[in-house]
């Protein structure tokens, strides 16, 4: 382990390294000062709810300390990505000190940035979390996993907890512990409370998109032999035959590290061949590319997208272009890891390491055989290997176990979930109950759930593509979107006659298929901000459960910090509506979801009237002729609540076509990540009369058309 001094052996001209010296600062902080009080909140797993727990509960109050179980910090949001998984709905669910996160860091620079606030520099993030910390006066102690749990005994039921000892054999004791880690191995070892992993059945809590889902694969597939020429399965593939639909299994969700990646000449760092790169261990892959080019795939051109058909791009703090690369979900290989991931909830530490290291090595090996192996075609090689590489300004070597500029935070989307007394289910997402102060925050996430199998299906019945055994997935929970939902206090609880003095804000109390829309990291930060609040308050209640808290004083609090806890009044809906100067109509404001509950406006909005006018937004691409005004507000920062009050600057109206002349106006609404920059593009009827239709399509690459 490294000690302080090595912290401060840095490069000065670099945000991550900058942020190591706040680390170092706080780390003298712990050895000068741990003792000399006691600690009202420890929490455990500096991830960004772990982090915004602790500078919430520091700001309620509480002496807080922050335990990480790794010198990284920050989790995916400093490890990769960049990319914010913000669903469509930023501006109605993301509020307080989640929102002061993500405001902080576009303050760091001078220049419009990519889809600003919410998409993330790594060093930059990391850099403004190190701030807040600092800050709020968190104590932050060295770097460590815990080993055990002990509860006060003898003691009237429920036991707390009061203390944890550290695989290095420290030891904590605080009022109140919030487990904030991807893992929840604080909760885990915590006697008598009760969690779970994997998928649950549809019959445990009449869920529709639980237990397995068999051959699901929603992209479609070209044929692909599963076997080598000796009769056994390929490499990549899984010897196990999914349970029938619906049947509970222990089976988790995809793991993959986001990349930071540039195709800028100056920052790129090439990959390379990997040690022990073996490229028969890529035949399946192989034989993907080897059928492509007679693929009749609708995704075709998007599985053939350098460096994948999911890359966003991200803020840069030198100007030169930098990318959040992920999985390509419209290809049976790529950076997922699909299948490496179910031995990790329960896993050892060391047995972790080991899974961590199969994830580093898996991905290494994909980008190698992608930029050198025949059978990829000529320009993606081509691509990867000359143009395309690592960000080398992001993870320098020497800070973290992997290799340089490698991102040292895999992405853990799914692992030990809480079972308290309530249990936040798809019905409860789903059916949106008011639910007044229980409510913490809000998400709108669709379902998603990566593939958790890629296997060979011999099974007529599910699998009736081809006549012969071949490849396929089974992925997700097939749930249409959900839509704005809220988010209630009691995710964070475990059963009252467990532990009265715990909280979960990760690995919260939710099935499968709830926890495949909150697990999204702008909901981990809101649900950690809500945990600090209730720690603090618990610890100064001096005794009580975090059961037994005060809902309308943590409602009231949160709103005073600017927390959204539901639906705003002058929020526009989902939907069709009239719409006049006004009245304005905001038609598919989440836009990317074709099963979503906007889909059932197809078709159904009004005429428009002379003077009305409606709002899109997305990505504009204009057909060569229109009838229509097109309004066009090129603006970041417009909120929707704006757009129901602006009035129509003339300057911003442009002609683009013949009145009288059939209307015709497309927008083209891309999948995220490569989201809408937040635009709004504002159709205004000129005329005396205005028909419109609004309807939607989806084209061959799988983008969005709305018409």
């Amino acid at each position: 382990r490294r000690g302080v001094g090595s912290h401060l052996r840095v490069h000065f001209e670099l945000g991550f390294h900058r942020a190591m010296i706040f680390l170092a600062l706080l780390l003298l902080q712990v050895t000068a000062g741990f003792c000399a009080s006691p600690i009202d909140v420890l929490v455990y797993g500096s991830t960004p709810s772990g982090i915004l727990a602790a500078v919430s509960a520091s700001r309620h109050g509480a002496r807080v300390a922050l335990l990480s179980q790794r010198e990284h910090i920050g989790g995916v949001c400093t490890g990769g990505l960049g990319q914010t998984d913000i669903g469509g709905c930023a501006d109605e669910v993301i509020g307080g000190i989640v929102k002061e996160f993500f405001l902080r860091t576009a303050k760091k620079y001078s220049r419009p940035q990519p889809r600003t606030p919410w998409n993330l520099e790594p060093h930059v993030a990391l850099e403004v979390y190190m701030e807040m910390l600092n800050e709020s006066a968190v104590i932050m102690l060295p770097p460590d996993e815990v080993q055990t749990v002990s509860v006060v005994v003898p003691h009237a039921e429920p036991p707390p907890i009061e203390s944890i000892t550290t695989v290095g054999g420290a030891s904590y004791a605080a009022a109140v512990f919030i487990d904030a880690s991807y893992e929840g191995d604080l909760m885990a070892r915590t006697p008598n409370v009760d969690y779970t992993f994997g998928r649950e059945s549809q019959a445990e809590y009449g869920e529709s998109g639980a237990g397995s889902q068999n051959a699901s694969f929603a992209y479609g597939i070209e044929y692909m032999n599963p076997y080598n020429d000796s009769g056994g399965l390929l490499p990549l593939l899984s010897p196990v035959t999914p349970l029938p639909r619906g049947e509970a299994d222990k089976q988790i969700q995809a793991y993959n590290f986001r990349l930071c990646v540039t195709d800028n000449a100056t920052l790129r760092v090439p990959w390379t061949e990997p040690a022990g790169y073996n490229p028969d261990d890529w035949e399946l892959l192989r034989r993907f590319w080897l059928a492509w080019p007679n693929s009749t795939n609708s995704h075709k051109e998007a599985q053939a997208a350098v460096p994948s058909a999911i890359l966003g791009q991200i803020p840069s703090s030198t100007g030169a272009r930098k990318f959040d690369m992920n999985n390509c979900g419209y290809n049976p290989v790529h950076t997922d890891m699909i299948g490496g991931s179910w031995g990790y909830p329960n896993a050892t530490y060391e047995k972790r390491r080991q899974i961590w290291q199969a994830h580093v090595n898996y991905t290494e090996g994909f980008l190698w055989f992608m930029s050198s192996d025949a059978s990829v075609p000529a320009s993606v090689r081509t691509a990867f290997r000359e143009e395309w590489g690592y960000c080398g300004d992001e993870f320098p070597p020497g800070n973290h176990p992997g290799p340089p500029h490698f991102p040292p935070q895999l992405y853990v989307r799914e692992a030990r979930r809480l079972v308290g007394g309530q249990v936040l289910t798809q019905n409860v997402v789903v059916k949106k109950a008011p639910l007044g102060n229980v409510s913490i925050g809000m998400g709108c996430y669709n379902f998603d759930s990566h593939c958790e199998e890629r296997y060979a299906c011999a099974d007529s019945q599910e699998c009736p593509l081809y006549s012969r055994p071949y490849v396929t997935l089974q992925c997700g929970c097939n749930v249409p979107n959900p839509g704005i939902y809220q988010i209630p206090i009691w995710v964070l609880f475990p059963k009252r006659e467990q532990s009265p003095n715990l909280l979960v804000p990760v690995c919260s109390s939710a099935s499968h298929v709830a926890y495949a829309t909150i697990r999204m990291e702008p909901q981990f930060m809101i649900i950690g901000e809500a945990a600090g609040v209730v720690a603090a308050l618990t610890a100064k209640a001096g005794g009580s459960a975090v059961q037994d808290v005060d809902v309308d004083l943590v409602a009231h609090l949160l709103r005073a910090e600017g927390a959204i806890l539901g639906p705003s009044p002058d929020a526009p809906t989902y939907g069709c509506q009239a719409g006049t100067a006004e009245k304005k109509c905001l038609v598919f404001p989440t836009g990317h979801t074709p099963t979503g509950p906007d889909s059932a406006c197809n078709g159904d909005c009004p005429s428009m009237q002379q003077r009305e006018w409606l709002a899109l937004r997305g990505h504009f691409k204009p057909p060569s002729a229109t009838a229509m005004t097109l309004v066009s507000r090129l603006s970041t920062v417009l909120k929707k609540s704006e757009a129901l009050s602006w009035t129509l600057p003339s300057t911003d109206v442009q002609q683009v076509g013949v009145p009288g002349a059939n209307v015709s106006v497309t927008l083209w609404l891309e999948k995220p990540p490569v989201l809408f920059d937040d635009k709004y593009y504002l159709i205004y009827c000129a005329n005396t009369n205005c028909s419109t239709n609004v309807s939607r399509s989806m084209r061959q690459d799988g983008v969005h058309q709305v018409t």
